[in-house]
């Protein structure tokens, strides 16, 4: 009996670790903060992990991977982790209990593109005008 209460025990204290690192507020400013709220999505535990966060900025690492800090890793890794980071139903769940989502940095019009396919509400561009130009066109095709 001693031993099983004490299993628990450590696996409360864990849970409750995990609680209290997750916490922190999720920004473009921390990777470790993508790469946690990431990871609970996968493994079905973000919905009842309370959420401070406003905004939840990253590089889509495939795009990010040609040039920026993104670039010094090898691209199977940026493959491997676009799907996780840029998930949509992580995207869809975040913008749903109230955290916008955005992709940055985004310049051409393919990039927009797969911003807007995996479902970040918004973007962040070196060439607003550019952006601009892109969506007027894209309105005037729907």
């Amino acid at each position: 009996v001693f031993t099983v209460t004490k299993v628990v025990l450590h696996v409360f204290t864990v849970t409750k670790v995990v609680l209290h690192v997750v916490t922190v507020t999720l920004t473009s400013s921390s990777m470790m903060e993508v790469a946690i709220y990431s990871l609970l999505m996968l493994i079905g535990l973000l919905p009842w992990i309370p959420l401070k966060a406003d905004f939840y900025q990253i590089p889509i690492p495939n795009i990010s991977n040609k040039s920026g800090f993104l670039s010094t890793f090898p691209k199977w890794f940026c493959h491997l982790i676009t799907p996780i980071m840029c998930n949509p139903l992580l995207l869809w769940h975040l913008e749903k209990r109230g955290v916008r989502t955005g992709a940055w940095v985004l310049n051409h019009a393919e990039e927009y593109e797969t911003a807007d396919w995996y479902g970040f509400s918004g973007i962040m561009t070196d060439f607003p005008s550019r952006f601009i130009s892109y969506e007027r066109e894209r309105k005037k095709i729907k």
